[in-house]
């Protein structure tokens, strides 16, 4: 009873960690019409209800990204001839003030207000909610703390990676300094779509892992939504859920299974339902592996398109307390480890190579409870390496990929 009580603290720890940072869902990097930087826009998700001026994109090659912005406190009227729509089952909410209230658990637009390019944003409808326009006056226009280029802002063909940020004023947590960064690479990931520079070039996020897509400049398809994916250990038995929306031209799941969230093997496949509401999928996985254990979709569509979902793990039942999960993995800044303790101690890390050299080390306090544990590995060689976690009553080895 004791341990089933602490792992119900540490999933509403982790639940709660950034319960309200909005997520960033989707790109449009290389934009139609006649100016790019009107026509650029960004998708993203509300975790909690609030006014327009409340959130602003960032955008730049720094992580996090600082030096280009669109800003809801530049909230207007749409002045450009340019327009954004739906059709069927959902509809869109214009909106021309950083006061108006934008609900909780919907997608917001934030595009210039002289867009002069006409996008149809039907594939972004879950069924149930509208779809929140913003229509921003950048600096050039008249703004006050929109910093985003007429001519075009999102590299659509930089060898290095880009970042994106969306911050939200209501919680520290989702600050310039905190906030969930995402990131993208521009060359050679839309090559087999419409070459490095074609126009509708867009990018998509399932948690931070990149696809890459390309729809043309009418219509603004998402092929597949993502809802939510989850893993639960029940019993002893670890159930796997996952639910999208959108399911277009989809051939099926392959759910595969870790034990150090680096290297995955093929668990189980689900073909897909491709229908275009709601599709909910489950596979109990009853091997029961100790310590922690990793799960990752494999989506792949009719074209042989592939893309992953974000890593969940779990804990196993026999060996709650120690690190639960580790990431981003790959890494290229930082990596986090999130390790929950049954008191206050200390914690020794340390960064082997595959040589088993000591690459850096860190100590740093615990306390009871979920902790999450930051180490810098920016100026390390790219490579795989082992992260060994020492308390005075567990040690435990995880392995990252440094990009």
């Amino acid at each position: 009873m004791k341990k089933s009580f602490l792992f119900i603290i540490l999933s509403f720890l982790v639940s709660h960690s950034f319960a309200q940072c909005p997520d960033l869902l989707q790109a449009m990097v290389n934009s139609c019409g006649t100016s790019e930087g009107n026509n650029e826009f960004v998708v993203f998700k509300t975790q909690a209800s609030d006014s327009a001026g409340a959130y602003t994109l960032n955008y730049g090659s720094s992580n996090p990204p600082s030096v280009n912005n669109l800003a809801g406190v530049d909230a207007t009227v749409k002045t450009g001839t340019g327009s954004v729509t739906t059709t069927g089952n959902c509809s869109v909410v214009e909106v021309t003030s950083s006061s108006t209230v934008i609900p909780s658990d919907v997608k917001v637009i934030f595009i210039s207000a002289s867009l002069d390019q006409n996008y149809d944003v039907t594939g972004l409808c879950d069924g149930t909610n509208p779809i929140y326009v913003v229509y921003i006056k950048t600096n050039t226009a008249g703004g006050t703390s929109s910093n985003w280029s007429v001519g075009g802002t999102m590299s659509n063909s930089t060898s290095t990676p880009r970042y994106l940020q969306v911050t939200y004023i209501g919680s520290i947590s989702c600050s310039g300094t905190n906030a969930p960064v995402k990131a993208y690479s521009a060359v050679g990931n839309w090559t087999n779509l419409s070459g490095t520079s074609g126009d509708g070039n867009f990018v998509t996020w399932a948690d931070t892992a990149a696809s890459y897509g390309n729809n043309g400049c009418t219509s603004i398809v998402t092929p597949l939504s993502l809802i939510s994916f989850q893993a639960e250990n029940k019993e002893n038995i670890v159930v796997i859920k996952w639910t999208t929306a959108q399911e277009i031209n989809m051939e099926g799941y392959e759910l595969q299974r870790s034990t150090d969230g680096l290297s995955f093997k093929d668990l189980k496949y689900l073909p897909a339902k491709n229908l275009s509401t709601f599709n909910t999928y489950q596979y109990d996985d009853k091997e029961n592996l100790p310590g922690v254990v990793y799960y990752r979709l494999k989506m792949v569509d009719h074209s042989g398109n592939v893309s992953y979902s974000k890593i969940v793990s779990v804990v196993s039942k026999n060996n709650q307390l120690g690190a639960i999960n580790l990431y981003p993995n790959p890494s290229t800044d930082v990596i986090k480890i999130q390790y929950y303790s049954s008191k206050a101690t200390q914690i020794k890390i340390a960064i082997f190579d595959m040589q088993g050299r000591l690459i850096l080390q860190k100590s740093q306090p615990l306390i009871t409870g979920y902790n999450e544990c930051a180490i810098p590995v920016k100026s390390i060689a790219t490579g795989k390496y082992s992260v060994q976690m020492i308390t005075e009553s567990n040690t435990q080895v995880m392995s990252f990929y440094k990009k």
